[in-house]
């Protein structure tokens, strides 16, 4: 049997498992939804912000720039990114996160699961 087909197969029979001599498969909904950012609109407080730079050359460097360029200096030698834990956790507390949302994928909204006698769990994602 196709993987494609297993999942519908097993909702139109209302079956959530499948026993057999071998393997068991079981239907079962993903826990988790996906997390969605935009970069864009993610406010600031939400991102981390790293730089490579050992202190003691920075501090060396940021003594000989001029006043009005230490700022732009250090604005573009960071590489910021999401703190995506910080984003999840916030959702998940209800609070609104400008540029991030939880979704659950929608065209996956399934997971099959199978086990093998002395084997480990196995799934794949159903379409």
């Amino acid at each position: 049997m196709e993987d494609a087909a297993t999942a519908p197969l097993l909702r139109c029979r209302g079956l959530k498992r499948l026993e057999g001599e071998l393997n068991t498969i079981r239907l079962q909904t993903n826990s988790q939804p996906s997390l969605q950012i935009d970069d864009r609109m993610l406010p600031q407080e939400f991102c981390l912000h790293t730089g490579s730079i050992p202190r003691r050359l920075l501090k060396e460097m940021m003594e000989h720039l001029p006043v009005g360029l230490k700022g732009e200096f250090l604005q573009a030698m960071i590489n910021t990114q999401p703190n995506t834990r910080l984003v999840r956790d916030a959702l998940l507390r209800g609070e609104p996160v400008n540029g991030a949302k939880l979704e659950r994928k929608k065209s996956h909204p399934d997971r099959l699961t199978w086990y093998a006698p002395s084997d480990r769990e196995h799934s794949i994602e159903t379409r």
